[in-house]
């Protein structure tokens, strides 16, 4: 189910605002780093 997914940066939404302890908290929780590539979150070095 990777069709929609790419290495273009242009295109990750920007979002104002927002809890970076939550948004922390979800990252781990939902395993985001384990395929996907987060910009300042220590090893999040996927390939998505």
């Amino acid at each position: 189910m990777l069709a929609g997914c790419g290495k273009d940066e242009a295109a990750a939404p920007s979002v104002a605002g927002g809890d970076p302890k939550q948004g922390q908290h979800l990252i781990a929780q939902y395993q985001c780093a384990a395929c996907h590539q987060i910009p300042e979150v220590p090893g999040a070095h996927g390939n998505a």
